[in-house]
């Protein structure tokens, strides 16, 4: 799903570039927005929300110290 930013006063977190008014950014489900391209590669690597390191996966106990997310996670957040 793509969000349409209206505030052009904010940046990815990721590579620090501003987003553009209209461009369309990826909302993950703690409400933070990044580049698409720019948010993919980092979730594939660490699986935590760059800002607030919220873990976007259901892993249990054992997986929480494992710093990777995989593929089905990343389809099930851009549907």
């Amino acid at each position: 799903m793509c969000y349409h930013f209206t505030d052009s006063k904010l940046q990815c977190s990721v590579c620090w570039d501003d987003f553009v008014v209209n461009e369309c950014v990826r909302q993950l489900p703690c409400q933070h927005h990044f580049h698409e391209p720019c948010i993919v590669p980092w979730l594939e690597l660490h699986g935590t929300c760059p800002i607030c390191r919220q873990s976007l996966g259901d892993q249990s106990t054992s997986e929480a110290n494992q710093d990777s997310v995989g593929p089905n996670l990343l389809a099930a957040l851009f549907q």
